[in-house]
């Protein structure tokens, strides 16, 4: 840090750019952020971060200064080390959206897909406020989306078998759908149904309010809402194909504080409702239907991932010395959400990780972080990456959006992780893991830290020690084996995963307590494809899921962890040399 950045204000309050769309809500965003009078549309959106767009504004006593700027300026003061390193701009666009009607059917690029399309259209010319321009900057777009109020949206296809219940027989046969065998058939459907147009749209629009009117007359509420909203959606948007997304797509009911995470290549549409929404700083929209604005069949269609599902995220919530502690884990890398309930007597004391962005939503929030902030209610807070301590006092809502995300393969100085599958391990061998984690301990000059990995929060796992993944067969290793450092730890049963690790430095051991090694992994294969052919004619059986191992299997499992980690450890210490 210069001498300069060392005289910089650790925090800043902001000034939010807001967006008027004609699907928003006005009286859906005051509740929660201040704005200004409008004239002209509704509200749909207040953003607060340093998109080139449209950036916030960093309140100072002398003027205000976008935060794209105060950025550049100083990268590592505002963003802290890490952030400035791996994205040298504030790496999350944080926002309040209110729907008042549906938004466009839409879907994000992924990484690859965001920074070849950038250029392309950049090479093209194309000109960045273009209407037919798709790209507007080289990033992807993770996003999650936390529900302030009910909340509704269409994401992600439901399964085959229900798209031909809600379609019906007729619509069936006008689009061909008995030729879709598997999901990536849906790419070729979603091609056929969303090009046609005009006076080829005609027949299949009278179709589909036949048999919308009928399921908005069904007993069955999952059918009846379909039918509705087709119905509702048709009145809006008459000959858009978008009209025929309620059967197509899962439509999903949040309550207030249930997060929705969506993927990249997953289409959704957002119905009604206030949310926060926290993002990768990313405003790439490839727009399928509901919409005046530009649609790109081809392009959507080669981006659309069939198989990506949406992820309703849970809060992980804690309780503490009156501060009630909710966190939202996504998959993504970007940035977290977390939320703070804070009573009078809470005195919430923190080291930023990162860039962080304070909104208040109720009451009046102190903060010290530097110096001191009255962060009253619908106000916000940039606070910078380089804060050293921060203090929140209530009582008050605060929420946080902070960047990037924490990785336990992050961890600085000389420490190893300890990496477990939190699907597969065993849940009486959890707390064993989770001591670890309230009790870090060093071996020698190495810190040994404890990580989870799993499709679904886990109970008794604190929030900072576990990352998200998307449900799905070997996600969790996948995410595992991109984050794993030389060194480490893997806790698995998965022999074909644990030969990978071995070749790669990375010490492994089963929930039994075996440690694998090259010599002992042939041994097992042979033994697992043995024990496979004779399940396959019934001389063996599967272990009955959820039975209790004995004290002496899981003392074995935690000797033998703990002879893993010495000497993990002291190969660790001796290559730091």
């Amino acid at each position: 840090m210069t001498d300069m950045e060392a005289t910089l204000p650790c925090a800043a309050f902001l000034e939010n750019p807001v967006q008027q769309y004609a699907w928003g809500r006005t009286e859906g965003i005051v509740p929660f952020i201040e704005i200004p009078p409008l004239n002209g549309l509704p509200a749909g959106e207040v953003w607060m971060g340093s998109h080139h767009r449209a950036p916030s504004k960093a309140i100072f006593g002398k003027g205000a200064v976008p935060l794209d700027e105060l950025v550049r300026a100083a990268p590592e003061h505002w963003l802290g080390s890490k952030a400035a390193r791996h994205y040298g701009d504030l790496p999350f666009l944080f926002k309040v959206l209110a729907a008042g009607a549906p938004l466009s059917l839409q879907l994000h690029p992924d990484a690859k897909a965001a920074k070849e399309g950038f250029a392309k259209e950049e090479a093209a010319g194309i000109q960045l406020l273009a209407p037919d321009r798709s790209f507007k900057d080289p990033n992807h777009k993770p996003e999650l989306a936390v529900a302030l109020t009910p909340f509704k949206a269409l994401a992600g296809f439901r399964p085959l078998e229900h798209i031909a219940q809600f379609l019906g027989p007729e619509l069936c046969r006008a689009l061909s759908w008995n030729s879709i065998a598997r999901t990536e058939d849906l790419r070729l459907f979603m091609r056929r149904l969303f090009e046609a147009r005009g006076a080829g749209f005609m027949p299949l629009e009278s179709m589909l309010e036949s048999r919308a009117q009928a399921l908005a007359a069904s007993a069955a509420s999952e059918e009846r809402e379909a039918g509705l909203l087709a119905l509702d959606l048709k009145a809006r948007y008459p000959g858009d194909p978008g009209q025929f997304a309620p059967f197509i797509f899962n439509i999903l009911s949040l309550e207030p504080g249930e997060g929705l995470f969506v993927p990249a290549g997953v289409i959704h549409a957002y119905l009604t409702g206030s949310i926060l929404e926290i993002m990768a700083c990313s405003d790439n929209v490839i727009r399928a239907g509901l919409t005046i604005k530009h649609i790109d069949i081809e392009l959507l269609c080669d981006i659309l991932d069939p198989d990506a599902k949406p992820l309703v995220v849970e809060p992980y919530i804690t309780h503490a010395e009156g501060v009630e502690h909710a966190v939202w884990n996504t998959p993504a890398d970007e940035f977290r959400l977390e939320r703070l309930d804070l009573d009078s007597s809470a005195n919430f004391a923190y080291a930023p990780e990162g860039p962080e962005i304070l909104l208040c939503t109720k009451g009046k929030a102190h903060i010290q972080a530097g110096s001191a902030f009255d962060l009253k209610a619908r106000s916000s807070l940039f606070v910078a990456g380089s804060c050293e301590q921060l203090t929140v006092k209530g009582p008050a809502t605060v929420w946080r959006a902070i960047g990037p995300a924490p990785k336990a393969a992050d961890a600085a100085g000389n420490s190893l992780t300890i990496w477990v599958d939190g699907d597969s391990l065993p849940r009486d061998l959890r707390p064993l893991l989770v001591k670890r984690v309230l009790s870090p301990r060093k071996y020698g000059e190495v810190l040994v830290n404890v990580h989870f990995v799993a499709a679904r929060a886990l109970s008794g796992v604190p929030a900072h020690c576990m990352t998200l993944v998307e449900p799905g067969e070997g996600a969790a290793d996948r995410c595992i084996e991109s984050l794993v450092q030389s060194g480490d730890i893997v806790i698995t049963r998965d022999i074909p995963f644990a030969e990978r690790l071995l070749a790669k430095n990375i010490h492994v051991i089963n929930d039994r307590g075996n440690v694998f090694t090259r010599d002992s992994i042939a041994e097992r294969r042979s033994i697992r494809d043995a024990m496979a052919e004779l399940r396959a004619v019934g001389i063996a059986q599967s272990s009955p899921k959820g039975s209790q191992r004995t004290s002496a299997e899981t003392k074995r499992f935690a000797d033998a962890l703990e002879r893993t980690i010495v000497k993990a450890a002291r190969l660790k210490k001796a290559a730091a040399r």
